[in-house]
C-alpha cells in the first residue's frame, strides 16, 4: 500500500516585536494570537501548530513551549512545527523573532507660562523647555519626542509641531507629547502639558496728588 497523507504548508511568518510595558526586559507571549496568520485558512481540525526554543527540538517534535511564554532575552527566535494532527510524521517547519523593545515613560512636564506684552492672548514658547521633566531619569539619546496639537495626532504620529511654536489658541492650550524608542517608534507613550499666555497689566499716567 501506498498511502499519501495531507501536509501543510508554512508561509513566511511576521516577526513579533512588543513594547516592554514595565521596563523589566520581560513580557508575556500568547502565541495562540499566531495561529490566525499561520493557518492562513487551512483547516485547524486537520492540523495543530505546536511552537519551540530550538530547531533540533522543532525537528523532533519535543519539549514544545507553552502557549503562554515569557522570554528570557530581549530577542529570541521561536521555532514553529506546523503538522497533521493524526499524522504528525506530515509536517512543515517555519520561525519568528521576539523581540521586546525597551520601554518609555512620558513624565507630565510642568506648564509653560508667559507674561503677554502686547494682551492679545498669544506668544512664542521654547517646547523644548519640557524635555528635561518628560524624560526624567531615562537617557535621552534613546528617545525621540515631538509635539502636537490634538491626542489624534500623537498617537499617530503626525502634524509635529516646531519646537518654537506660537500657540493658535488665545490665552492658553493643551500640548500633547509623544515620547517613543528611537530604534521602534511603535513603542511610545503620550503626555501633554499647557501653554498658558497671562495678560501683563498696562502703566497707566497717574495724576499728581496734592493736599495741604
Amino acid at each position: 500500500n501506498i498511502i499519501a497523507r495531507e501536509a501543510p504548508i508554512v508561509d513566511t511568518i511576521t516577526d513579533w516585536t512588543v513594547c516592554d510595558d514595565d521596563t523589566d526586559g520581560l513580557y508575556i507571549f500568547d502565541f495562540s494570537l499566531k495561529n490566525t496568520e499561520i493557518f492562513n485558512g487551512q483547516d485547524e481540525t486537520t492540523f495543530e501548530i505546536l511552537y519551540f526554543a530550538s530547531q533540533a527540538d522543532e525537528d523532533a517534535g519535543t519539549n514544545p513551549l507553552p502557549t503562554t511564554y515569557t522570554n528570557t532575552s530581549v530577542t529570541e527566535t521561536i521555532f514553529v512545527r506546523v503538522q497533521n494532527s493524526t499524522y504528525p510524521t506530515c509536517f512543515r517547519t517555519g520561525s519568528f523573532v521576539i523581540e521586546v523593545s525597551t520601554g518609555v515613560v512620558a513624565n507630565t512636564p510642568s506648564n509653560l507660562e508667559v507674561c503677554d506684552d502686547d494682551n492679545d492672548g498669544f506668544s512664542t514658547f521654547n517646547l523644548a523647555d519640557t524635555e528635561p521633566e518628560i524624560i526624567g531619569a531615562q537617557s535621552a539619546s534613546s528617545l525621540s519626542i515631538s509635539y502636537h496639537a490634538t491626542m489624534t495626532d500623537a498617537e499617530s504620529n503626525l502634524n509635529p509641531l516646531p519646537i518654537s511654536y506660537t500657540n493658535s489658541v488665545a490665552s492658553n492650550q493643551t500640548i500633547y507629547v509623544r515620547v517613543a524608542n528611537a530604534t521602534d517608534v511603535n513603542c511610545y507613550a503620550t503626555t501633554s502639558f499647557e501653554v498658558n499666555v497671562f495678560d501683563t497689566p498696562q502703566l497707566q499716567t497717574v495724576t499728581d496728588w496734592v493736599v495741604c
